[in-house]
């Protein structure tokens, strides 16, 4: 999907999916606790190993190897087992 100067590719959009874009989905993500401000991953959730494979980062937002499965997860943070 292309918007005013924007790609999107391997994310989670909605309400609506994003077309044209290389992974895309458009799945309400799983929290860990989101009333709690715990925005961590579930491991069920839509985003685990949905990353851009060609992804390169390292470690995650917690200092976690990335990747922690078949590829990284979407989003700042990798769900550790």
């Amino acid at each position: 999907m292309a918007g005013a100067n924007c790609n999107y590719t391997y994310s989670d959009i909605g309400p609506t999916a994003a077309s044209g874009g290389a992974g895309n989905i458009n799945t309400a993500p799983t929290f860990v606790d989101a009333g709690t401000g715990d925005y961590h991953l579930e491991p069920t959730s839509a985003g685990v190993d949905a990353a851009d494979p060609a992804a390169t980062l390292a470690t995650d937002l917690d200092g976690d190897a990335r990747p922690q499965g078949a590829i990284r997860d979407m989003g700042a943070d990798e769900v550790v087992p």
